[in-house]
């Protein structure tokens, strides 16, 4: 998380958008918004850590998101483009893009002209991790 906050600027970065909670704590490292969840699988001894985080929004969408892109890159990450209106009149000016790291991680950046958010899923795991349990 803290590596693409580092591309993606200071924020203020939050655990939820001022829509879902206009009281949202600011993010921390180690902090709320990123935690132990089931991967979906139906099998409950499998697990990942996901969180994302949300930021003020972007005044050049395209700019920021090759930003971070070139960032991901530096790292040797896949980098792929989800989503790019960041030119059409009819939307609210966006950008998705997302890097796959060669750990099995999945990260998402999202900017638009009215919020930006990060989402970081590590792969899906059978390992014990600790937390699952409490």
């Amino acid at each position: 998380m803290e590596l693409t906050i580092g591309y993606a600027g200071p924020g203020p970065w939050k655990t939820a958008t001022p829509v879902q909670d206009p009281h949202a704590e600011t993010w921390k490292p180690g902090g709320v918004g990123i935690g132990p969840q089931s991967c979906g699988d139906g099998n409950d001894k499998h697990g990942q850590v996901s969180g994302a985080v949300f930021g003020p929004a972007s005044k050049d969408p395209a700019a920021d998101a090759r930003r971070v892109a070139k960032g991901w890159k530096s790292h040797g990450y896949t980098v792929s483009v989800i989503a790019d209106q960041s030119k059409d009149a009819s939307a609210d000016h966006n950008v998705e893009i997302r890097a796959d790291v060669p750990n099995g991680a999945v990260l998402s950046y999202f900017a638009s002209d009215q919020v930006t958010s990060i989402d970081v899923t590590s792969e899906c795991s059978a390992d014990p991790v600790g937390l699952w349990d409490d």
